[in-house]
């Protein structure tokens, strides 16, 4: 085990470097500049945006920036941010608590609705729950899910208000209640993949020779289906919610941009709108490393899940 978590260490450590590395090229490269964004509407004084250029490193060449930055970073700096004129860990600092609990909440949805439709899906086969289990989460996979957030909105907003079952539809002011429509728009395509990924391994758990065996021996249909059917089939599903974890820490722009959660997904869509390269950078930081300390504790939940598998 050690050895292998050293391996992952160091496989974390250029993929770190590989990620930071094309993100920073592109977004050099790329047209436009952040002075000019500064300016808004109005141009700048020549002598403004080139002070604010040698400022933020802007007048050198990329290959220097990235080097800059990389020091920059071994220190624990994430640069400032250009249009607001903070330092980026600060506004990250602010701004991550919200994603993570957002992403939580998301889990938390696609852990109850995924797991047991897909259960339910595949205990109950060809049946009324399996047909619908399948229509619905084919449905799910197809809705955009900014769509889908403006339609909650319009739905809990705008028709149920002022009934029992309004909900909020943007921020953050009313508590738990606030989490509950962004979470399940977050979670609405991962929960669809989830419930059909639970049922497919499910379907063929159950046919594996240990799952009649146990059933030969006696127990019942409820023991044979959780204890040894559902076990068996939760290493793709831990997989898979280990990824989504990841992605709704660092993919929920869209959510945290149509409810305004002053998440860091909703930062960074900020940054990228206004050109604010240190925002963007640093948060994609922040996003790569999240997603492999994530995909590190997932592999290494797999030993737990199952113990036939060994780490060499």
């Amino acid at each position: 085990m050690p050895r292998y978590i050293i391996r992952r260490l160091l496989q974390m450590v250029l993929v770190f470097f590989g990620a930071t590395l094309l993100l920073f090229g592109a977004l050099f490269i790329l047209p436009g500049d952040p002075t000019e964004a500064l300016g808004s509407d109005r141009s700048l004084n020549p002598e403004v945006a080139q002070r604010i250029r040698e400022r933020y490193n802007l007048d050198k060449p990329v290959t220097t920036q990235y080097v800059l930055y990389l020091k920059s970073l071994a220190q624990g700096d994430l640069g400032t941010s250009i249009q607001l004129n903070r330092p980026v860990g600060r506004i990250l600092a602010e701004t991550i608590p919200w994603s993570v609990r957002l992403a939580a909440a998301a889990i938390v949805v696609e852990l109850i609705l995924g797991l047991v439709s897909g259960v339910i899906s595949a205990v109950k086969r060809y049946s009324f729950w399996d047909t619908l289990v399948t229509v619905s989460t084919g449905i799910l996979i197809g809705i955009p899910v900014f769509w889908l957030g403006l339609m909650l909105q319009m739905l809990f907003g705008v028709q149920l208000q002022d009934t029992a079952f309004s909900l909020p539809i943007s921020g953050v002011s009313e508590g738990l209640r606030s989490y509950i429509l962004p979470a399940m728009v977050l979670a609405s395509v991962s929960t669809a993949v989830t419930a059909r990924l639970t049922r497919t391994t499910m379907l063929e758990v159950m046919k594996q020779d240990y799952i009649r065996t146990a059933a030969a021996k006696g127990l019942s249909k409820r023991a044979v289906t959780y204890k040894h059917g559902l076990r068996n089939a939760m290493i793709p599903v831990v997989t898979n919610l280990g990824l989504d974890f990841g992605a709704f820490i660092g993919g929920a722009i869209l959510t945290e941009t149509v409810f305004s959660w002053p998440g860091v997904g909703r930062q960074l869509y900020l940054g990228i709108v206004s050109h604010d390269n240190p925002i963007i950078i640093g948060a994609t930081v922040i996003f790569v490393t999240a997603f492999m300390v994530v995909n590190l504790v997932v592999d290494i939940s797999y030993g737990f899940l199952d113990p036939r598998i060994r780490y060499e």
